[in-house]
């Protein structure tokens, strides 16, 4: 039976304890969103994780730091790889980059679906160890390169973006960098992103959607992008991944029919 609010008021014998308890949980939700935001603003002013340094101390205290070669990584390395194989068929992608490439852990998959690969990093440390994980093929060079100040002057058929973009916590230098990213690629290239998920305000505050500070903000920025088209997305409860294909110009979204995405 539903009750009228008079017979809830009536039937309730402590209301004003009730009301004390809502107001509570209520402000510590706003406490909680306020929080997240200041911790989010502070990383936007400072923006401690564009640079080697950082990246240079975890990977001096261990190899593969962020466990890339654990069973959890295994399998999203396993959705990114059926995204690519599906939208290159049985053929290669001819020229290819990765950014982020790290040890080279992910190297080696994209080894065999590419006729040409350049992984960069700009992390020396890491990029000297996967020089030496194993012996590459002639077609894969590694070079150091900064997404966020090295020019890029090449163009690209796929370039592969992986745990790279949540690390820039200023949305000013992440757009930049988006831009970036979108000219390198060759009309009807591929962009592979995956990113890790964030739970709480990061994700559902009302600010997440402009200071980009989780994979599921960012990959729906990817997504508003004019001259990108979201191929396919796979969303697991750490991460997303998801393939964009670039459109022939900033205002044609017809898709280049030699490579049509599945």
């Amino acid at each position: 039976m539903k009750l009228n609010d008079e017979q809830v008021k009536s039937d309730n014998p402590h209301p004003a304890s009730s009301s004390q308890l809502r107001n509570l949980l209520r402000s510590v939700g706003l406490l909680r969103n306020s929080y997240y935001l200041s911790l989010a603003l502070r990383d936007c002013v400072f923006d401690p994780w564009t640079t080697a340094d950082y990246f240079q101390s975890e990977y001096g205290r261990a190899k593969d730091p962020w466990g890339y070669s654990q069973p959890l990584e295994q399998i999203r390395f396993k959705f990114a790889l059926e995204l690519l194989d599906q939208a290159r068929g049985t053929a290669k992608f001819q020229r290819c980059f990765e950014i982020g490439c790290g040890e080279g852990i992910f190297t080696e998959f994209l080894e065999a679906r590419c006729e040409s690969l350049v992984s960069v990093d700009f992390c020396i440390l890491a990029l000297d160890r996967a020089r030496k994980r194993k012996a590459w093929s002639r077609q894969v060079a590694f070079e150091r390169w900064d997404l966020y100040h090295d020019p890029c002057t090449a163009t690209y058929d796929l370039i592969s973006i992986m745990e790279v973009l949540t690390y820039c916590s200023n949305p000013v230098v992440m757009r930049k960098a988006v831009t970036k990213l979108v000219h390198a690629l060759r009309p009807s290239g591929y962009l592979l992103f995956t990113d890790g998920r964030r739970a709480g305000p990061f994700e559902d505050a009302w600010w997440s959607r402009f200071l980009l500070r989780s994979g599921t903000r960012i990959e729906e920025f990817l997504s508003k992008q004019p001259c990108l088209r979201r191929v396919a997305t796979h969303r697991t409860e750490t991460h997303v991944i998801s393939l964009f294909c670039k459109v022939l110009g900033d205002s044609d979204t017809r898709l280049d029919r030699r490579q049509q995405p599945f």
